[in-house]
């Protein structure tokens, strides 16, 4: 109860600090922006839909590194699912508050730059935890990472080419759903060996 609570109020304190900082009206930092701009409901289908697959994919891995947290012979392993989550909840954090398109560039932090430190974090997690990966479905995850290069990719390219926002926001839910399948993947074969069934380490 004292999680949920002081997670609530947390939230609720940012709400009521933007609103005194930035002069925004309550409503428009509490309901959907969809309701706030008027637009229709489909606005944004794919984006929004892709939140769900990221937030799906945090809570599994988080999930996953609480239950073998008592289970010191499988360090590494938590390690690793803990790490993904974190990765997961920080790009679903950038996916929603359009942290490397608007926000930190308008702190003077360039796109690209932010672009390099998710690559950077990336690289250090496949690196880190290598030797569990190479266990795993990595195709899935090789197929993720793959959709998420084209999608950067086609961010670069000209708004006048044809097809550039399909390709951009296509490739990027066929990569966040691959990243999701791939640790649910991992996280039910690594709780099936937790409850004493055959396991996928």
């Amino acid at each position: 109860m004292a999680v949920a609570f002081a997670i609530s109020f947390c939230l609720i304190a940012v709400t009521v600090f933007i609103h005194f900082w930035a002069g925004v009206p309550v409503g428009d930092l509490t309901r959907d922006p969809v309701a706030v701009t008027g637009g229709a409901i489909y606005i944004g289908f794919l984006s929004q839909t892709g939140i769900f697959f990221w937030a799906a994919s945090a809570a599994v891995c988080l999930f996953t590194a609480h239950v073998l947290a008592r289970r010191p012979d499988v360090v590494p392993v938590g390690g690793f699912f803990f790490a993904a989550g974190l990765l997961s909840l920080l790009l679903s954090i950038d996916d929603v508050f359009l942290l490397h398109e608007r926000l930190l560039p308008g702190l003077g932090i360039p796109e690209l730059v932010v672009y390099g430190t998710y690559v950077a974090l990336i690289l250090f997690w496949l690196v880190r935890y290598r030797g569990i990966i190479m266990r795993s479905e990595y195709v899935l995850l090789g197929m993720a990472l793959v959709f998420f290069g084209i999608s950067v990719m086609a961010d670069a390219l000209n708004p006048d080419v044809p097809g550039r926002v399909l390709l951009e926001d296509g490739a990027k839910i066929t990569g966040i759903v691959s990243w999701l399948v791939y640790f649910f993947r991992c996280g039910a074969h690594e709780l099936r060996n937790d409850a004493g069934r055959p396991g996928f380490w």
